[in-house]
């Protein structure tokens, strides 16, 4: 199924939707988000168009990892160098083969790893006594809730402002 976004004049952000979708920005300065999750086999085309725009991928730790993600995205940060001004609508073309994601019109990327980590419930063992008057005593441990750690670290480097994010208490460093 093929979805098409199209942004208005100003600055909108557009998100995917699972299977072949078609996003362009429009007029502005706008953020346009490529997520990985059921993007699987699908083929999807973002376009920027004119203003200062940013792509935004947001990927698992796994994925990002990829050594021919890992080499298209040094290649992108090139052909960002290159082919970034806000002024066009009408620039070349680049294609991540591992994502089936194809890109014109972009100034900035930002790479997002999301890797939510949930510790789920640990409970401690309770402990209870029985006296020789025949009370009883017990403590109960409640022992911590459930929790999900979620964070959220972006780092500049590169030419046009490249970033990369970790969403993950796991990830300290970035290899971007």
């Amino acid at each position: 199924m093929l979805t098409e976004h199209t942004g208005t004049n100003g600055n909108v952000t557009l998100t995917d939707t699972p299977g072949n979708d078609t996003l362009d920005g429009g007029k502005g300065d706008d953020v346009l988000i490529f997520t990985t999750t059921g993007a699987a086999g699908s083929t999807d085309a973002y376009d920027g168009s004119k203003g200062y725009d940013t792509i935004r991928i947001v990927m698992t730790a796994a994925q990002h990892q990829n050594a021919l993600f890992q080499q298209e995205l040094a290649a992108y940060q090139t052909f960002l160098a290159q082919h970034a001004h806000g002024g066009s609508d009408d620039g070349p073309s680049f294609t991540f083969t591992s994502l089936g994601l194809t890109l014109s019109n972009f100034e900035t990327v930002e790479v997002a790893i999301d890797d939510a980590v949930n510790t789920g419930p640990v409970a401690a063992d309770d402990a209870g006594a029985i006296r020789r008057s025949g009370a009883m005593t017990a403590a109960a441990s409640p022992g911590p809730s459930p929790t999900a750690t979620r964070r959220r670290t972006t780092l500049p480097s590169g030419p046009w402002g490249m970033r990369c994010s970790r969403t993950s208490a796991a990830m300290a460093r970035s290899t971007c």
